[in-house]
């Protein structure tokens, strides 16, 4: 079994887990989806592009050329 702790604004009342766990969810599957591919698949992390709008701009065109996949 696995313990998971979160931290929300909601009151304790509200926070269904059933809600909680959608979140969550929802949360890794952009992770997986977008976050994953830049990092593995352009190697985005060992970049060396660090100033000005540099970044910004070839992380745009990694999501552009990531969508016509």
């Amino acid at each position: 079994m696995e313990v998971v702790y979160l931290i929300c604004s909601l009151p304790m009342e509200q926070a269904q887990p059933e809600t909680i766990v959608a979140w969550i969810q929802g949360h890794w599957g952009i992770e997986n989806r977008l976050h994953w591919v830049r990092d593995v698949v352009s190697d985005e992390d060992h970049r060396q592009l660090r100033t000005r709008n540099g970044p910004e701009i070839m992380a745009a065109l990694r999501n552009l050329a990531i969508s016509f996949i």
